[in-house]
């Protein structure tokens, strides 16, 4: 039943793609894409996937470049992690690895570092901002989520402090505006007040960094 409801509640379907322009402070220095790839199976269970990919411009070399792309698998039943890929390209750092979450042992196995504990019901970063989707808010409402991102756990506690209009690329949105519990990698999250539920505007940390991405452009591949 619950995966039901999940899938009734969500405003995403394959094939959708949301473009960001990304800015630190008032300059932009990059692009975000989000998007929900061809449903899959992780150790049997159905899957959705979902791609975050990050790049940094080179333009702005002399300060800081990067590309990151992170994959996440969660359960369509609920929206738990079960697996998470992470891809760095930095000046002076590279890696890849993967992290296989367990939430029937607790325990998820990162690729490079073996084994560590998980608490229950672990969200990676990705899978956070769609599970935000699959939820109806109002003003004065708190979600609350685990999260587990970057080998370190959270506890989120996220109020809706009301609504506001919000102008991107994209167009004019009125969105709930979702402010996290502080330290937390989880910045402010602005999403429309709409069915889709579209992140408009997200605030977040990466590479020691807060940067805020704002739509461009939401599109749906499957449709053209």
């Amino acid at each position: 039943m619950i995966g039901v409801l999940l899938a009734l509640a969500a405003g995403f379907s394959t094939g959708e793609r949301l473009d960001y322009d990304v800015r630190y402070g008032p300059v932009t220095i990059g692009a975000l894409t989000l998007s929900v790839l061809a449903p899959d199976t992780v150790r049997g269970q159905e899957c959705y996937h979902f791609r975050s990919e990050l790049e940094l411009s080179r333009s702005l070399s002399w300060l800081f470049w990067a590309r990151y792309r992170m994959d996440s698998w969660c359960r369509e039943s609920d929206m738990v992690t079960l697996r998470y890929h992470k891809r760095t390209r930095e000046p002076r750092y590279r890696a890849d690895w993967t992290a296989d979450f367990d939430p029937g042992t607790g325990t998820v196995t990162y690729s490079d570092s073996g084994v560590r504990p998980l608490p229950d019901s672990s969200r990676d970063m990705v899978a956070l901002w769609y599970y935000f989707r699959t939820i109806a808010l109002d003003s004065g409402d708190t979600v609350r989520a685990r999260a587990h991102v970057d080998r370190k756990d959270y506890e989120l506690r996220a109020a809706v402090t009301g609504s506001k209009p919000v102008r991107t690329a994209a167009g004019l949105f009125d969105c709930r505006v979702l402010v996290p519990s502080a330290g937390t990698p989880l910045g402010t999250v602005w999403l429309s007040d709409d069915a889709e539920r579209l992140p408009v505007v997200i605030r977040t940390r990466f590479g020691g960094i807060t940067i805020s991405a704002s739509l461009r452009k939401a599109s749906n591949e499957e449709e053209r």
